[in-house]
């Protein structure tokens, strides 16, 4: 193997989607990257990590090979590309709300209808409908509106989270971009001149504009207890340890998984979810879900998920001599 074969065999290590989405925010942005080989007589290698789209990274390395090395009988030099893609963790979404166990109030709207989200055109089709609501225990007063296939689907489970999600969302946890402690947060996009600020650990990306500097910002947020949101947007997965608490306008696109109980603050309050919503409790009989409307979105979904998995070589046409 040359020492470029082996630098680009070296290249990845470490990297994830979620990194790479920090460093690079932009198609054709890059990052250098470089390396020694294993052994101390062998050259370092150099190289390059350049962003595609949302989904796709050329990895390009370039080495030397000197006379009389074990891998060359003249002095050379050598540069590879390999092409990668994400391969994000695998999650299936039984309906816009999943929860162990769920008590709605008034001003609730739930819909497991895929619909195109406006503005954004990098969506793959829309789905199948999935159901609006899966809970264990469900309970209802002031006449929430659930709508999918089905509206309501009543399950077996104890009311507790998920436990077929108990893994992805281990999974997502050790993926994640920003780490916040238990507290209170308002979220807003901010920028650092041109460029989107992602050192900000309240700037959890822009779903307002998929065009803005932040449109492209979509981070694994984890929170390690209790997250009391007094307002904002953002986009992305959203992983808490604790209960979730929304007393403010929240507009959030993408995965929200919670191992506590979710409550919102009031009946006029304004809390807007399109993707997912997956709990151990949606609401309690002394404090019912209100005020939040959930809409499934595949779109989100898969946005969502392309800052998690792995990076892997395309099947086919992924690897390259550039000279």
């Amino acid at each position: 193997m040359t020492h470029a074969e082996a630098g680009l065999a070296d290249a990845l290590v470490g990297w994830t989607p979620g990194l790479l989405g920090r460093r690079l925010l932009h198609p054709f942005d890059s990052i250098v990257i470089g390396g020694i080989g294993s052994g101390s007589a062998e050259p370092s290698w150099q190289g390059a990590i350049h962003r595609l789209n949302r989904g796709l990274f050329l990895v390009s390395v370039r080495a030397g090979d000197t006379l009389g090395s074990a891998v060359a009988t003249v002095a050379t030099l050598s540069r590879l590309g390999w092409v990668v893609r994400v391969r994000p963790v695998p999650v299936e979404i039984a309906a816009a709300l999943e929860a162990g166990a769920a008590v709605l109030g008034g001003n609730v709207r739930i819909s497991g209808q895929d619909r195109p989200v406006p503005g954004w055109s990098d969506c793959p089709p829309p789905d199948s409908a999935v159901a609006g609501l899966v809970a264990g225990a469900v309970d209802t007063t002031n006449g929430p509106e659930v709508d999918g296939a089905p509206p309501i689907l009543r399950t077996p489970m104890d009311t507790a989270f998920p436990v077929a999600q108990q893994a992805v969302f281990d999974q997502l946890a050790s993926q994640a971009t920003v780490e916040l402690a238990a507290g209170s947060w308002s979220t807003a996009p901010t920028v650092s001149g041109r460029d989107c600020n992602v050192s900000d650990p309240g700037n959890w990306g822009d779903p307002s504009d998929p065009s803005a500097p932040c449109g492209g910002y979509w981070p694994i947020v984890h929170v390690g207890g209790d997250l009391h949101l007094q307002g904002g947007v953002g986009h992305g997965i959203l992983l808490i340890d604790g209960d979730l608490v929304v007393d403010g306008s929240f507009h959030f696109m993408g995965m929200v998984l919670v191992r506590g109980r979710v409550h919102t603050g009031s009946i006029g309050a304004s809390v807007a979810i399109e993707g997912a919503l997956i709990a151990a409790r949606a609401g309690a009989v002394s404090r019912p879900l209100s005020g939040i409307a959930i809409t499934y979105s595949k779109c989100m979904v898969s946005n969502s998920l392309q800052a998690s998995g792995t990076l892997v070589p395309l099947r086919s046409r992924g690897w390259k001599q550039l000279f």
